[in-house]
C-alpha cells in the first residue's frame, strides 16, 4: 500500500501536515481516493464523517451538538 501511496503527489501532501505520518497517509489517500471527486472541503468533511450538526426542530434548539 505504501509502494502505491509513493507514487501519488496527494500522499505526499499527507505527509507534510503535522502528526500525519507514512502510514496514516498512506489510509487516508487510500479511504479518499481521488480528492477532485469533492467539490469543496465541506463535502469532503461530510463524507469523513466530521461534520457537526445543530438539532432543531420548530422552536427547540439543542444546547448541544450530537454526533452522527
Amino acid at each position: 500500500m505504501k509502494e502505491l501511496a509513493l507514487q501519488s503527489p496527494a500522499y505526499h501532501l499527507l505527509c507534510s501536515i503535522p502528526v500525519v505520518g507514512p502510514i496514516t497517509a498512506a489510509k487516508i489517500h487510500a479511504e479518499i481516493g481521488d480528492i477532485k471527486r469533492f467539490p469543496s472541503v465541506k463535502q469532503l468533511t461530510a463524507f469523513a464523517g466530521l461534520d457537526s450538526s445543530v438539532y432543531e426542530s420548530g422552536t427547540f434548539k439543542a444546547n448541544l451538538l450530537r454526533l452522527r
